[in-house]
């Protein structure tokens, strides 16, 4: 037999009999290793591979026009189809240009409901977008208008895949529609669709020449994705989509303050590749994983190391005696890399199962963080990395184990007793890898706190009111005229629409329940900002406007600081409550509470004039936003239809309210109405604030990976130190020395390499902390009270690994000790 083939063998036998050095190996390296492959998945999906849906993704891009109302306020100037087709009217019909909104909706195919994704676009925007049409006409069709078109996924979850679902009819918002055909999923784009039960979407077009005909309606929101499919040499700049905005608005808009005001606002325009635009910040937040994953994977590679060097020291005279029969260092190393093959194998076979099993759990574990979950999957190429870095790491393994033979002490070593620390067992490698080592966590572990620092300020910070076990209920408008008839009262008190919501408030009162007659919970998803320019000191002003109704702060806890709460009889009058913020930007930080019983201007009208009667705490509307709403706010008791007529209803603590019980008394409240939601407070405060959660977790089990890998790395120096002293610990017991002393001369023999590791840690993390961050937007600002932590608790965790091993050692019977050497 061989020597390789010998060697294989012992390797194998080695998996049962050295469990002390292979165990860890294989669950260190392999659990790593699974969290770097799937981060190289996730990374060859985002990064490298062609979106999944999208034709020709080269020549698609998204075109944005946004009007900056504050600094971190920006609303799109497209989000009206008439200016998009203004837009392709201005720079050719050799530009093809779309435009869609993405919303839920409820949709009734034969009794039964599903609840779908609603995707009103321009026609021929899946054609634009470059979607496979498989059945049906082309959605550029005369009476596209007057059908809708399904995806793949809902074709085969709710028509079993049938051909012959051309002009079924389906009812949704009140509506029935033919569907005309059946798109492929719409896979690269943000959307809340449940990917265990695919992309259920419905389309409905509009025709965007026909737009031209409607007036100006002065609609400036957000939401609204604008495309064009060109080559990028036919596209129009920035500079020529500016200088159409300003023709725009002068010649479109003919109220002369709505465009003085426009063109008042900073305007910036962008025209981005569709994949980047869709990407957004993932491409960082990729690349930080798999820095981070690579990090951990060398710091457990240096602990490795450390334990390998540990073992083969101990088989120095083996290597000798092999050297003197004529063997090389490098036959040695190859007979090493191959030993060590059945650990390395099973290591990876670990890390390429786990990593399966990550991948299969990322749409549970990372929400909506990331895109494209549902196609990221372990492949050969994932495959062929993690044999490649196994085999790149044996291969340093079987050379660093050797690095310490030298053939002058051939002789020494063999007539060595094996006691003590022979010149053959040099430590300077290992002290060298475990300073490296504490550098780097040091680094990582600075990072890794920051960002949880942040993501935890960012999720429990104070919103200015409590969490309450409130729920709004809502109900969809199924008739769109009459929606907007609703808003066309003079007086709110005694309109349809007050009179609707009381029906609405009497029936849901029958639930033991308190029910609150107003629209929209303190922490929104969606506001009413509203914006006008003051004649009497000519600033432009922007406040949020919002519904309140008598009972609203108090059940929320949010303070009442100055004048009087809402009352019924203030429903319907120009009485209204303002928020400190307005009260300060009106009047000062001295004087606020003087705005009590001021009069308020809140437009330019003559009549846009309301009364203060309170001042209430400011509160933050909403949490996980990249945009920061935190504006004055103005109460007044009176609504508006909104998109749903909705009403809040508060139980107690622990009870829920069930979604059948609720329709049933709502059922025929009107026929105008449609389906019924029930969102509670507590369920979109976890929606907004999920993300940041996630980021915190993941950061926090990086953190606690990058600490127990230094622990661990620095115990098993400290034991491998202490285990090779054991003869000199021994003689100097049996000599009478004091376990104390010992204790210090091994805590000292450490001390110098965990001083300069932390110091070096200390100046790497802070520097390399501040460079990162001029690189990375995302990461937050270095905060010197967590770098300063992270050095004391790892300073005190890297004594605890020293000190306790060292213990062990010296509390061994020193006779005994010397029996056995």
């Amino acid at each position: 037999m061989s020597l390789y083939q010998s060697a294989l063998k012992q390797g194998v036998v080695r998996l049962l009999t050295l469990p002390r050095l292979s165990l860890p190996l294989v669950l260190t390296l392999g659990m790593t290793l699974a969290a770097v492959l799937t981060v190289v998945a996730i990374a060859k999906t985002l990064l490298l591979l062609p979106l999944p849906d999208i034709k020709e993704e080269s020549h698609l891009y998204q075109v944005s026009a946004n009007l900056q109302f504050t600094d971190d306020i920006s609303v799109s100037f497209l989000s009206d189809l008439r200016r998009v087709a203004h837009l392709q009217q201005q720079f050719g019909n050799e530009l093809n240009w779309a435009q869609f909104r993405l919303g839920d909706s409820n949709l009734t195919i034969n009794a039964q409901q599903y609840t779908v994704t609603r995707i009103n676009a321009s026609m021929g925007s899946p054609e634009v977008l470059g979607l496979d049409i498989l059945l049906g006409q082309t959605t550029t069709a005369d009476e596209a208008k007057q059908g809708i078109w399904i995806s793949n996924s809902f074709w085969q979850i709710a028509l079993g895949g049938r051909e012959n679902v051309l002009n079924t009819t389906v009812s949704m918002a009140g509506k029935d529609y033919p569907i005309l055909g059946v798109l492929a999923d719409f896979v690269s784009v943000e959307s809340d669709d449940d990917m265990d039960q695919g992309y259920q979407q419905v389309w409905l077009f509009e025709n965007m020449q026909e737009s031209l005909t409607q007036p100006e309606t002065l609609n400036i929101t957000n939401g609204v994705i604008t495309l064009v499919r060109a080559n990028s040499g036919m596209l129009p700049s920035t500079q020529e989509i500016e200088s159409w905005f300003r023709g725009y608005v002068k010649a479109e808009i003919s109220e002369e303050q709505a465009q003085q005001f426009i063109l008042s606002k900073p305007f910036t325009a962008e025209i981005l590749p569709y994949r980047d635009a869709f990407m957004g910040d993932s491409h960082v937040l990729v690349l930080a994983l798999l820095l981070a994953m690579v990090s951990l994977l060398v710091m457990a590679c240096l602990n490795l190391f450390n334990m390998f060097i540990a073992h083969y020291q101990g088989r120095n005279k083996e290597f000798s005696i092999q050297l003197c029969m004529g063997s090389t260092v490098q036959r040695l190393r190859n007979l090493i890399f191959v030993e060590n093959l059945p650990m390395f194998a099973l290591a990876t076979l670990l890390g390429l199962l786990a990593a399966a099993w990550l991948i299969r759990f990322l749409p549970a574990l990372a929400g909506d963080s990331l895109p494209l979950l549902s196609h990221i999957q372990l492949d050969t190429s994932s495959a062929v990395v993690g044999l490649a870095t196994v085999c790149i790491i044996n291969v340093l393994f079987a050379f660093v184990a050797l690095i310490h033979v030298k053939k002058d002490s051939l002789t020494d070593s063999l007539n060595s007793s094996g006691k003590g620390t022979p010149s053959q067992q040099n430590q300077a490698l290992g002290r060298i890898l475990m300073v490296v080592q504490l550098v780097l966590a040091c680094l990582l572990l600075t990072i890794s706190l920051i960002c949880a620092k942040n993501s935890f300020d960012e999720v429990y910070q104070s919103l200015g009111f409590e969490l309450p076990n409130a729920f709004e209920v809502s109900m969809e408008y199924a008739d769109e005229a009459w929606q907007q008839n609703l808003d066309e009262y003079e007086e709110y008190k005694g309109s349809e629409l007050f009179l609707l919501r009381q029906r609405m408030n009497q029936r849901l009162s029958s639930l033991n329940a308190q029910v609150l007659d107003v629209s929209t919970l303190p922490l929104r998803a969606n506001m009413r900002i509203t914006s006008f320019p003051d004649p009497e000191t000519n600033e432009n002003r922007m406040m949020i406007t919002a519904p309140v109704t008598d009972g609203y702060f108090a059940k929320f806890g949010i303070k009442l600081l100055a004048g009087r709460d809402i009352n019924a009889q203030d429903i319907g009058t120009d009485n209204v409550i303002v928020d400190k913020r307005l009260a300060e930007e009106r009047f000062g930080s001295q004087q606020w509470q003087d705005i009590v019983g001021k009069a308020l201007r809140v437009g330019s009208e003559n009549d846009d004039v309301l009364t203060v009667v309170g001042v209430v705490d400011s509160i933050t509307p909403t949490v996980g936003s990249n945009i920061s709403y935190n504006l004055p706010t103005l109460y007044a008791a009176e609504e508006l239809a909104g998109a749903r007529l909705t009403t809040l209803v508060i139980l107690p603590e622990g009870e829920n309210l069930d979604q059948e019980t609720v329709a049933t008394l709502l059922r025929d409240l009107d026929p105008r109405l449609g389906d019924v939601a029930i969102n509670s407070i507590q369920s979109r405060w976890s929606s907004m604030t999920q993300s940041a959660r996630l980021n915190m977790y993941v950061v926090l089990v990086m953190a606690a990976l990058t600490l127990a890998l230094a622990v661990i790395g620095v115990s098993g120096l400290s034991q491998m130190t202490a285990a090779q002293k054991r003869y000199e610990m021994a003689v100097r017991m049996a000599t009478g020395a004091k376990q104390f002393s010992l204790l210090k001369l091994l805590l000292r023999d450490a001390g110098l390499m965990l001083a300069l590791g932390l110091a070096l840690g200390f100046v790497v993390s802070v520097f390399g902390y501040q460079y990162m961050a001029g690189l990375v937007e995302q990461l937050p600002e270095f905060t010197w009270s967590v770098s300063a932590m992270v050095a004391l608790v790892l300073a005190l965790a890297m004594l605890i690994s020293v000190a306790v091993p060292s213990w062990r050692t010296i509390q061994s019977d020193p006779m005994r000790v010397l029996r056995e050497l």
